[in-house]
C-alpha cells in the first residue's frame, strides 16, 4: 500500500514517484490498498475503540 522512503532522500522519492507514474495500475492498486487500510485501522470509531480499551486497561491495572 506504499513505499517507505527515508526522510530527506529526494532521489529515492523521485524514483518512487516516477515508478508509479509509469505504472498507473500499480499506483491504483496501492491507492486502493492504502484506502482499505485506513478504513480498517484509522477511522474515528477505531481510534475511539482503541483509546477506550487502553483507558479501561489502565483503570483495571490501577485497581489491582
Amino acid at each position: 500500500n506504499g513505499y517507505l522512503v527515508p526522510f530527506n532522500d529526494k532521489f529515492m522519492l523521485a524514483e518512487v514517484i516516477m515508478k508509479l507514474h509509469k505504472n498507473p495500475d500499480l499506483a491504483k492498486k496501492m491507492g486502493n490498498e492504502g484506502y482499505k487500510k485506513v478504513l480498517e485501522k484509522y477511522t474515528w470509531d477505531k481510534v475511539y475503540q482503541e483509546t477506550e480499551e487502553l483507558y479501561q486497561e489502565l483503570i483495571d491495572t490501577k485497581k489491582t
